[in-house]
């Protein structure tokens, strides 16, 4: 303090003494120090040692600019004095201000110091409450599990029907307490209640299955009329509850069983009704109507009846789990069918009528019926194969029947052998054959269509060639008939070849032997025969026609073909040639254009067909042709013998 007060006399010294040099420099001064000795500007105390140098000066020798400049200086000190004053009170007043401030900051930091302090204590404070808090919700939790056991007792006491709210907090409390005590067993008395909710469960349930039962069995005792709407209505309500037990159900095989149970008196509830009214149905419709009318109208009911239920019983239960009860019902009043439509299966002898069967049931009611509309009536397709099934054996026996008795053994009569008045017509036998094949094609399995169709073909042919044995025209007859049968076959989309094994016993002599001397033989008893349908008729067919071709030739060239025959060779002498000549020139000269036209005729009448006749009569051309030739060279130089052959060429031509 007292440097800045020295400070502030230096200070108002300065000021002092610039004020006093300004007055002097007002007036004339008197001079003291020569102008050429004063190198530098004097210092402040060489200008205070002067101005009071100067002070005593004028002193001694007043003036009124001294009096003034006096007065001046003292007003300025007097100024100069109240401010220090001033100045020292305010410093006073800063220097109490600072020590007050100090102490706000220490005490602030003493504030600031107890408020963390106070903080980090109600941190913990509220962390204790809070770890308080969470173990008193716990151990209230934990209580709780042992406490809801008189509660849930007291509230399945109650004679009330629960709503599927409260039902689904009633399970969902007794699987959670259950689930409680197994984790916990080490707890007091956790097996006991364990047991005791154990048999809370079993007790829910069983009111629970009870009540849908209730409802389920209350909705079927409507009338027949509204019993649908009766039992759609119940759905609504049942359910819900339902659903509780679909969705419970991987949890506990408790939760299974309650809904197997549901299912069941669904079940029988269900079936009891629609048994009687099924069965009154169909035989209703056996009664009035034929075979494949009764299995049409008996399938549409039951296809009806199939979706009406798929329905319903999805409304009641949505788990596919048990969608098999509603195949099971399905397949229960699918059998009242099969029961009905069996015994007529296995007495009905019309082929016809069971191939109906097969194709209504197979393209009407399954691809037509059934594939479009997916789940809803899968359910009925076991029994409906099943049905085809015997259907299809049925008509296979029939078919082997008809092949043995209708084609095997038929006798023909005297009209059925009335040719070439008959040629027109069919042989019975080859169309029963196509008929049978027509009617069994797309009503047994393919494999099992080969199997009938290489039976009846073979029976066709032997048939055919036992009659052909009796008629005029026996190759003609075969090849009609072998044309047709092949073109009437060709459109099957069959393979008419089958596998069969036959016994071999042509090595067993030399197998024996080998035995006997020590040796071990490979010995095989059967081998594999391939029997071809279509080859067969093919090949039957290629040899009918080689055989009328030769049978033409040799009727047309049978005195050139007979002297040919036992023509002398050159080395022959001249008698012989002379006996072969004469027999030639005796033979009729219009017995060659006669036969010709008269097998072009019958060739005509039974093929009528001119690119098969054309097929056929460019062999016998060439042959007639070829011996004609041969003759030449047997008899040459014979005019007579050469008419003859140019005759036989000139008809043979016309084959074109």
């Amino acid at each position: 303090m007292a440097s800045w007060d020295a400070n502030v006399d230096s200070r108002e010294g300065a000021a002092l003494a610039r004020s006093l040099q300004a007055c002097l420099d007002r007036r004339p001064r008197r001079k003291v120090v020569a102008a050429e000795d004063v190198a530098e500007e004097p210092a402040a105390d060489d200008i205070l040692r002067k101005i009071m140098g100067e002070r005593a000066e004028l002193q001694a020798e007043p003036g009124p600019e001294l009096a003034d400049l006096i007065a001046d200086a003292r007003l300025r000190l007097e100024t100069v004095t109240r401010l220090r004053a001033t100045l020292s009170e305010l410093l006073g007043l800063v220097h109490q201000a600072s020590t007050r401030l100090d102490a706000v900051l220490a005490l602030n930091v003493a504030v600031e110091s107890t408020t963390n302090e106070i903080r980090d204590a109600c941190t913990t404070l509220t962390a204790s409450k809070d770890e308080l808090l969470a173990q008193a919700d716990y151990l209230r939790e934990v209580l709780s599990h042992f406490d809801d056991a008189g509660r849930i007792v007291h509230r399945l006491s109650l004679a009330v029907n629960f709503s599927p709210e409260e039902w689904a907090t009633i399970l969902a409390r007794i699987d959670q307490c259950i689930s409680f005590m197994s984790e916990h067993l080490d707890s007091t008395d956790a097996r006991q209640h364990l047991v005791r909710f154990q048999q809370l469960r079993t007790r829910a349930l069983t009111k629970l299955c009870a009540h849908i039962s209730s409802l389920i069995l209350e909705a079927a005792a409507a009338p027949a009329d509204s019993g649908l709407i009766e039992m759609r209505a119940a759905a609504v309500t049942v359910q819900p509850r339902i659903a509780l037990l679909e969705q419970r159900r991987l949890a506990h095989p408790e939760y299974e069983d309650a809904l197997l149970e549901c299912v069941q008196v669904y079940y029988n509830t269900r079936h009891s009704i629609l048994y009687e009214t099924t069965a009154a149905r169909l035989v209703s419709l056996s009664a009035s109507s034929d075979l494949g009318e009764f299995a049409r109208s008996a399938c549409m009911h039951l296809l009806t009846m199939c979706s009406v239920e798929s329905r319903l019983f999805v409304e009641f239960f949505h788990d596919p789990f048990v969608r098999t009860q509603l195949e099971q019902l399905v397949s229960s009043m699918c059998s009242v069918f099969y029961m009905q439509i069996r015994p007529r299966i296995i007495y009905e002898e019309d082929l016809d009528a069971l191939a109906d069967v097969v194709n209504i049931i197979r393209v009407e009611i399954l691809d037509e019926q059934v594939a479009p509309r997916g789940e809803d009536l899968t359910a009925i397709v076991p029994a409906l194969n099943r049905t085809v099934e015997d259907v299809q054996e049925r008509l296979i026996y029939r078919a082997q029947v008809f092949i043995r008795a209708e084609i095997s053994g038929f006798i023909p009569s005297a009209d059925d052998l009335d040719y070439p008045a008959k040629v027109n017509v069919w042989f019975p036998t080859l169309e029963r054959c196509l008929l049978l094949l027509s009617k069994v094609y797309r009503s047994v399995e393919r494999h099992v269509f080969e199997m009938l169709a290489q039976d009846a073909v073979a029976a066709c042919i032997t048939s055919l060639r036992s009659a052909s044995r009796t008629l005029p025209d026996p190759h003609l007859f075969l090849i009609k008939h072998f044309v047709i049968l092949r073109e009437q076959i060709a459109p099957f989309d069959a393979d008419f070849a089958t596998v069969e094994r036959a016994l071999d016993l042509s090595h067993v002599t030399d197998s024996f032997r080998m035995l006997v001397s020590g040796h071990l033989p490979s010995l095989t008893l059967t081998h594999q025969v391939e029997v071809d349908s279509k080859r067969d008729v093919e090949r039957d067919l290629k040899a009918e026609c080689e055989k009328f071709i030769e049978q033409a030739t040799q009727r047309l060239t049978h005195f050139a073909r007979q002297s040919t025959d036992g023509a002398p060779s050159p080395r022959d002498d001249q008698e012989r040639l002379r006996n072969a000549r004469d027999t030639i020139m005796k033979s009729d000269d219009g017995y060659f254009v006669a036969e010709f036209a008269a097998m072009r005729e019958k060739l005509s009448l039974y093929l009528n067909n001119a690119f098969t006749e054309r097929i056929i009569l460019k062999p016998i051309k060439d042959n007639v042709l070829h011996v004609a030739s041969e003759l030449r060279k047997v008899f040459p130089d014979t005019p007579d013998l050469e008419i003859r052959l140019a005759t036989m060429e000139r008809i043979a031509n016309t084959v074109t």
